[in-house]
């Protein structure tokens, strides 16, 4: 599977620093070592005149020296690795999310998505809420009442494809919930629509913008009511609002009866 090639490419990558690092690390030794009365200097300096003092300062010495060179080779290879060798699969950031149930028109979730990434491995940690639509104002406000908090790890694959495991809890007092998203990066300018300025354009050619998949819950015990929707992840508030505004009018049109007394869409999470 390509994932798991991936999985073993991010251990090659980092076994690479390492090396790069104690290469360095040997190198600056042989070169202090050749110069003549180096050493010399630095324990009279230091007022060490035996050994085993000697041998403690050159080996804590050398592993503070391959902490620092290793930290400052991480963070060159992964800014090139993000902005030069692979900027498409640059997504680290915060996301806005929309989650829908395939069976419940009620069940509509929006939020925010915060993206750590370590070259093909990739952290989400995610706030979701209920939404209240105002069909006549086109216009939606967050219900923070119910709040859910999911996280999960995933691999990203050479074709685009995210996989990974998740875990949720909600303010409800409801069991927590677990279970896997397969998500699909879409391209460039899928991201990107008249909504959007010149400049977040620009950007939107550069890196992904939009994310697509589904979520499907693990059916734990005969009570739960195992999940099956769509998930969407977008880098761009803009297109995201639009999105939430587009997909609610939807909802509506399809489904008149969600709408209360007041002509507002409210949805729902059991």
């Amino acid at each position: 599977m390509k994932t798991l090639e991936n999985i073993r490419k991010n251990e090659k990558i980092v076994l690479g620093e390492a090396s790069v690092t104690v290469s360095i690390i040997l190198l600056f030794n042989t070169v202090t070592n050749a110069l003549p009365n180096f050493w010399d200097s630095v324990w009279n300096a230091l007022q060490i005149p035996n050994e085993i003092g000697q041998g403690l300062v050159v080996f804590v010495s050398n592993v503070i020296t391959f902490a620092i060179v290793f930290a400052l080779i991480h963070l060159i290879y992964k800014l090139l690795w993000s902005y030069v060798f692979h900027p498409r699969w640059n997504l680290k950031g915060t996301w806005y999310v929309i989650q829908r149930d395939n069976d419940k028109p009620k069940y509509f979730r929006v939020g925010e998505v915060r993206v750590k990434q370590n070259y093909f491995q990739i952290n989400m940690d995610a706030t979701t809420y209920n939404v209240i639509f105002d069909l006549t104002q086109k216009s939606f406000i967050k219900d923070e009442s119910v709040r859910t908090e999911w996280e999960e790890s995933l691999f990203l694959s050479n074709n685009d494809r995210l996989m990974g495991l998740y875990y949720a809890e909600r303010t409800n007092g409801k069991p927590p919930r677990q279970g896997f998203h397969k998500l699909r990066l879409r391209s460039l300018s899928d991201s990107c629509n008249q909504n959007c300025d010149s400049k977040q354009r620009r950007k939107c050619r550069r890196k992904i913008g939009h994310i697509i998949g589904t979520l499907c819950d693990v059916e734990h015990d005969t009570k739960h009511d195992a999940r099956i929707g769509d998930i969407e992840l977008f880098r761009y508030y803009k297109k995201y609002e639009a999105e939430v505004v587009k997909r609610c009018e939807e909802i509506c049109k399809r489904h008149d009866d969600v709408l209360d007394k007041d002509g507002k869409f409210r949805s729902e999470i059991q």
